[in-house]
């Protein structure tokens, strides 16, 4: 059996259209698990179409964090990408990996995301830039996603053992304010409220509300480096090249 470096994992539920760029922006990956929460036809259908794809049907649960970890339980890679169904990742993403791969005193690596409006522009603001992203993981034995309403949502993980990098570059880009009209966006933060722990409603308000909170745009030509930002703080000592 050919061995599986890289195992990409994605959760989706009801979306083929964004799928089908995610199985093509993880091409580096030696095989792809889509878990599906729908399950639906269309994304199996779309799931079928990859060579590298695994597809798991799996009802939703409840809870993002319970879902990840049905790929978690799939995945044969020595390491795991993950990404969302709403995110992109642009060209030339995967040409450090070997890279990546080979370090030996890490056991992840973190990408900064940046919240897209438009194909050049993104948020800047200290909620959406540099937004880090744990992403690129070591498969360790008992790896799982923390679970239960506090971790419901955006999620920590238990079971890597080494340190994490923050790389500056490249970045992830998330699409979901070009996706969601402000009407979607408050209903995810309503749905997201209602499955975690915060019950305030202030908790994601400035991530997908943006326009209501204080932000630049910014075109992601000109994004600024992550270690010049005045919030980046005690981060700073922790970011790699």
């Amino acid at each position: 059996m050919t061995a599986v470096r890289v195992s990409g994992c994605i959760i989706t539920q009801d979306a083929p259209e964004l799928l089908e760029q995610c199985l093509t922006d993880m091409e580096f990956a030696d095989e792809i698990i889509v878990v599906d929460g729908g399950p639906g036809e269309a994304v199996r259908s779309v799931a079928s179409g990859c060579p590298k794809a695994v597809y798991i049907a799996h009802p939703w649960p409840g809870n993002y964090s319970t879902q990840r970890n049905v790929y978690l339980q799939a995945a044969r890679g020595d390491w795991i990408f993950s990404m969302d169904t709403d995110e992109r990742l642009p060209h030339g993403f995967g040409e450090n990996l070997d890279e990546w791969l080979r370090r030996q005193d890490v056991d992840g690596f973190c990408f900064p995301r940046l919240w897209r409006t438009g194909g050049n522009q993104f948020v800047l603001s200290p909620w959406h830039y540099p937004d880090f992203n744990l992403r690129l993981f070591r498969n360790r034995p008992g790896l799982i996603y923390r679970d239960g309403p506090e971790n419901a949502v955006h999620h920590m993980m238990d079971g890597l053992s080494s340190r994490i990098a923050f790389l500056q570059s490249p970045v992830i880009l998330h699409d979901c304010l070009i996706h969601d009209d402000r009407r979607a966006r408050e209903e995810k933060i309503r749905h997201y409220d209602s499955i975690s722990s915060n019950q305030s409603g202030t908790r994601y308000s400035a991530f997908y509300l943006f326009e209501d909170h204080p932000h630049d745009i910014c075109e992601v030509s000109q994004r600024p480096e992550i270690a010049s930002l005045s919030w980046i703080g005690p981060l700073k000592p922790y970011l790699s090249a």
